[in-house]
């Protein structure tokens, strides 16, 4: 009786070390070869920091919204992902979206991307799509940091709904 116990926990064991071997494997290689990153507005995460500097943002009725530029946030990505699609909905109340860099180099070099589509949404939202290669950009421990640059006045405003990023292999 004895035996049949101990026997039953070395294999429960085993099934459960396998099982979370498995779940670990597929937390970090997805299988479809993409992952999904979606920012908090005005909150740090795991993998994609909040928008910054301060002085240059405020947050308001859930959005973020853009007082200056440039504003920028950092993406910690795992190595094995080359690309980068950034996904920005926003909404243009005078200040308006010139474009997005991502860092290529220490100090400030950055290369400047127009948006590879800017789709019409409802109310006056607007959704401009980025591309990036990883490989290219300048990393620190895997921390890559996008630069977003607006143009306008002072007191003209972009209001910022959503920044979403999927990496791929």
């Amino acid at each position: 009786m004895k035996k049949l116990l101990l026997k039953s926990i070395d294999i429960f064991l085993i099934l459960a070390s396998v099982g979370l071997f498995l779940w670990l494997f597929n937390k970090n290689f997805p299988v479809g070869g993409q992952l999904e990153v979606k920012a908090v507005l005005g909150f740090d995460r795991p993998m994609i920091s909040r928008l910054g500097p301060d002085p240059r943002l405020k947050v308001e009725d859930g959005y973020q919204v853009v007082l200056d530029n440039p504003v920028y946030f950092d993406l910690r990505s795992p190595r094995w992902f080359n690309q980068a699609r950034v996904e920005l909905v926003y909404k243009e109340f005078g200040r308006e979206l010139e474009n997005m860099a991502g860092k290529v180099g220490a100090d400030w070099q950055y290369d400047s991307r127009q948006a590879i589509a800017v789709i019409e949404l409802e109310d006056g939202w607007k959704k401009a799509i980025f591309d990036f290669d990883l490989n290219s950009m300048y990393a620190e421990k895997n921390v890559r940091r996008f630069l977003i640059s607006t143009k306008g006045e002072i007191r003209e405003e972009l209001y910022i709904k959503s920044i979403d990023i999927i990496l791929k292999r």
